[in-house]
């Protein structure tokens, strides 16, 4: 499946993704708005593997201009966002909160932090709301990834590219599999931790790998909009109850799928609805959004522990702008 043009459905399902995230840390709706980083993950995954595959069959794949590509995109907003959390926390917070604001500072920078709060802290622990970098575990997660994969996809091109596919099928069955287990282990570890998430992004990376499809029109809208039901209604029913990831995950990360094979080759109605350029304008900057929304709410928060309708919104706004 190319993924060589610009697909700005893609960028307006980054939106509806990040807007269900945000909505849900500030509590403003989307009681499964968390879902929406397993579409990232999915959309993430789908987009480097089609770089890598394209670049190893031009025999151009080159680790150290890809690493170094998604350091440039990566690093200037990541650090940003750290320097204006720390002038922030040195401003605001206990000197204990500024000392443990530290140390995930140290994991974030290690590209581990995920790991860290695995240990350390669970994602809907009431104290959650007091770790400004709390959500760089994703970041960390998609890092992770970038090392690993790419090594994990020239060594089977080298010897077997025939095995490309099966490779990727097989590994994204391993975790999910590992994920079914570690859920009922420690669901700190299951929510964090790469090998249980891995899955999530080698759904997009197989769907990127598929050949690509003539679908019928009716089948693509069909598809479209299951997919996109997939990712909504888990947003607005699922909750902090919900045992997640494991199969809890299954449904987003099938709908992020089915919505990017749907409209891959021509857009389908609901394709073009994410295409229009308010989605898009937010979907381009779906990153530094999420980057700034959570250390902003946790600010909030330690000013005025309940956030009024005003408050949320004044974030909400503050997160768009620093966007």
């Amino acid at each position: 499946m190319t993924v060589r043009q610009y697909r700005p459905e893609i960028d307006g399902l980054r939106a509806l993704s990040v807007m269900g995230v945000v909505f849900f840390h500030l509590g403003l709706s989307f009681p499964g708005g968390f879902v929406g980083v397993d579409v990232f993950f999915v959309i993430s995954g789908y987009l480097i593997t089609g770089i890598l595959l394209r670049n190893l069959r031009e025999d151009r794949l080159s680790l150290v201009d890809f690493w170094s590509r998604r350091v440039r995109r990566i690093a200037p907003a990541a650090v940003t966002m750290v320097l204006g959390t720390l002038a922030l926390g040195g401003y605001l917070l206990t000197p204990s909160g500024f000392e443990s604001l530290g140390r995930t500072l140290v994991a974030h920078v290690l590209f581990a932090s995920n790991c860290y709060f695995s240990q350390d802290q669970g994602y809907f622990a009431e104290s959650a709301d007091s770790l400004p970098l709390l959500h760089t575990w994703s970041l960390a997660v998609e890092e992770q990834f970038y090392v690993i994969f790419p090594l994990v996809l020239m060594v089977v091109w080298r010897f077997r590219p025939r095995w490309i596919m099966p490779v990727m099928v097989g590994l994204a069955i391993w975790s999910l599999g590992w994920s079914h287990l570690k859920v009922q282990w420690s669901v700190r570890e299951a929510f964090f931790l790469l090998p249980p998430r891995g899955w999530e992004l080698l759904a997009g990376a197989i769907l990127a790998g598929l050949p690509s499809l003539n679908l019928k029109p009716a089948v693509k809208e069909i598809l479209s909009s299951l997919g996109l039901a997939l990712i909504v209604v888990p947003m607005m029913f699922y909750g902090k109850e919900t045992v997640f990831p494991a199969e809890g995950a299954v449904p987003p990360v099938l709908g992020a799928a089915l919505f990017i094979l749907a409209n891959e080759g021509g857009r389908t109605r609901l394709g073009s609805l994410l295409s229009l350029r308010p989605m898009v304008a937010i979907g381009l900057m779906s990153y530094s959004l999420y980057l700034w929304h959570w250390p902003l709410f946790v600010f909030a928060k330690v000013v005025n522990h309940d956030l009024t309708l005003a408050w949320q919104m004044a974030v909400l706004g503050a997160s768009f702008l620093m966007g």
